[in-house]
């Protein structure tokens, strides 16, 4: 692990007719990104922001927009917290909350470009042990800042001589408050390992769950036995649970309520799609459960006023045959210009043939579509469902546009494969008028 990113001075020594010039203990140049736009300390950032103004009660957005970063800091568990001081320059002032500690999602670090989104209320205490302001509204004479901390990926303070670099952003938006919500239905949960509402998700149910309008939620309601804080399990706050992927790093948390009380309880966890879909952008979904938690519902919501959502196909994508692999290869330039002209919120429906088996099994990748990386850091992932059934298998996936540009932001689009897979069509979708 690093410590402070300072380089000694060149120091030129003559001594006999010898030039030596010391060296600096920092690691290999490779290590570590040049001009950062932000350096962590310790893992700590804060990040001052006027506008928008934090006012009691009403939800916020804070976004870390991660371009490059230090190779180490990959692994790293994010959280923070929105709070004010009178005066940023004196140490012995302390700050004051306005909305407690929270994990953004996704909550870990796992490649060197990413997106991480922090959901605020001010005045709720969230995962803090300090209680916020009562009436948590940042005064006239108040400094606000959001109170940024990367730990290790076992939730240990980074030493403080530890310091990243980042290439990015953080941002603070205000979020309107949906009241109004409109019922789309339950989702039918399964029972693996004999843990009520674990499981993979029906094809049809994940594709319904991505194609919900913008702003939608699904609710699933958890029972779990919650022990005292201090007891080192089920605590108030703790995860049971989450939706996604089944990987560390690819589902949102359910997390116990943190006002929650010792005892058997039944709560409604409450998880934006959009939130589900950055960390799983592709493949059938999945709802994990742990810890005695167990789920006996899970219904889909949108806002009400959400325009109902359709589909108007966009036409084809020609196919490539590389290394005599169906579908294998890199889009044309015509194909990539009818592609970056699609409206916002386009994707493409991927149908892909396989043989599943215990290699490749359920849930496994393969295939990629976006650039050729061999560590997928700019591509998305394509894989076997997770309920798919040993045996030829084909499949249809479909992936936001914009979530492959995400990972490449310019250049052509390929699709890689391996093993016995083929891709039989790539058909373009657009949102209907």
């Amino acid at each position: 692990m690093k410590k402070t990113r300072f380089v000694f001075p060149v120091l030129f020594l003559v001594c006999a007719g010898i030039v030596m010039m010391g060296c600096s203990s920092d690691p290999d140049p490779g290590d570590i990104i040049e001009d950062p736009d932000m350096v962590f300390k310790g893992g700590k950032y804060e990040y001052q922001f006027d506008t928008p103004k934090i006012e009691h009660g009403k939800e916020y957005e804070v976004i870390l927009t991660v371009e490059d970063c230090d190779e180490d800091f990959i692994g790293s568990q994010l959280g923070g917290k929105i709070c004010y001081k009178k005066n940023m320059n004196d140490d012995n002032e302390e700050a004051k909350v306005l909305s407690g500690w929270a994990n953004p999602v996704p909550g870990k670090v796992t490649k060197k470009e990413g997106i991480y989104k922090w959901t605020f209320i001010a005045g709720e205490k969230n995962q803090d042990s300090i209680d916020p302001e009562d009436n948590a509204t940042t005064p006239a004479d108040g400094k606000q800042f959001f109170h940024f901390e990367a730990q290790t990926s076992d939730w240990k303070p980074y030493p403080a001589d530890i310091e990243f670099g980042i290439k990015g952003k953080f941002e603070v938006k205000f979020k309107e408050t949906i009241s109004d919500w409109t019922s789309e239905g339950k989702v039918t949960l399964g029972n693996l390992d004999n843990i009520v509402g674990k499981g993979t998700l029906s094809a049809e149910d994940s594709a319904k769950i991505r194609d919900m309008p913008e702003q939608s939620k699904i609710v699933i309601t958890v029972t779990v036995e919650v022990k005292a804080a201090g007891s080192g399990s089920n605590e108030p706050g703790w995860g049971v649970g989450g939706i996604g992927g089944w990987e560390d790093g690819e589902w949102v948390g359910i997390n116990i309520p943190v006002n929650a009380d010792a005892g058997s309880l039944t709560f409604d966890c409450e998880i934006e799609i959009a939130d589900i879909l950055t960390v799983w952008p592709t493949g059938d979904i999945s709802i994990n459960l742990y810890n005695g938690a167990t789920a006996s519902k899970a219904e889909l919501f949108k806002p009400a006023n959400a325009a109902p959502t359709t589909w108007e196909s966009a036409g084809t994508v020609t196919l490539g045959n590389t290394d005599d692999a169906a579908g294998k290869g890199t889009f044309s330039n015509d194909d990539m210009t009818k592609i970056d002209a699609l409206p916002p919120n386009s994707k493409i429906a991927i149908t892909v043939h396989t043989t599943v088996s215990e290699n490749p099994a359920p849930g496994w990748g393969v295939a990629t579509i976006g650039g050729w990386s061999s560590d997928n850091s700019d591509n998305v992932s394509i894989k076997i469902p997770g309920n798919a059934p040993n045996g030829d298998y084909t499949f249809t996936v479909e992936i936001k546009i914009s979530d492959i540009r995400a990972v490449l932001p310019t250049g052509a689009f390929s699709i890689n494969l391996w093993g016995v897979t083929t891709v039989t069509k790539a058909e373009l979708f657009k949102p209907g008028t």
